[in-house]
């Protein structure tokens, strides 16, 4: 159908005559900047997801577990960060200076929680004592600390989709 329209068939039609560019419907394209912002923002979420697994299995001691912390809260972080989003967006417009300052945000909420991660070990130690060796309060325990440090960054990078696209 689209070649047919380009080429103009319908006889008669002055506006079927134009050039094949005129006819097919404007696209809207990404520009590069925003493509290369989504780009790097989505590769430092993969490296943080594998970092974060990893260092969850050191506190877990299963990397299912410590996968499965990860990618739950990750993933409920994307999606309240996202809704946050959307309700913010009607009372500030969107602009490439908020999200610079969301980007700034992001990036120190992974640099603070790296260091979190060499005190999880002595918090829970600190926690242990109160769960009278009850091994699902151990567990819901670990998934919080773990779920604690990486909630505020996914809640951020949850934001920075549609923050991108309006800006």
């Amino acid at each position: 159908i689209a070649a047919w329209i380009a080429r103009g068939v319908a006889a008669g039609d002055q506006a079927s005559r134009r050039a094949p560019e005129a006819l097919l419907p404007a696209r809207k394209t990404l520009m590069p900047a925003p493509a290369l912002i989504l780009a790097a923002t989505g590769a430092a979420a993969m490296i943080c997801q594998v970092a974060w697994t990893r260092a969850f299995t050191l506190l877990i001691g299963s990397t299912t577990y410590a996968f499965t912390t990860m990618l739950l809260t990750f993933l409920l972080g994307l999606g309240a960060g996202s809704l946050a989003f959307d309700r913010l967006r009607k009372r500030v417009p969107p602009s490439p200076r908020i999200l610079a300052a969301l980007l700034a945000a992001l990036c120190a909420s992974v640099l603070g929680g790296l260091g979190v991660f060499e005190r999880l070990h002595y918090i829970l130690v600190r926690l242990y004592a109160l769960t009278f060796l009850d091994a699902h309060l151990i567990f819901v325990i670990q998934f919080a600390l773990c779920a604690a440090v990486m909630l505020l960054p996914a809640l951020l990078m949850g934001a920075v989709l549609p923050l991108t696209v309006a800006a």
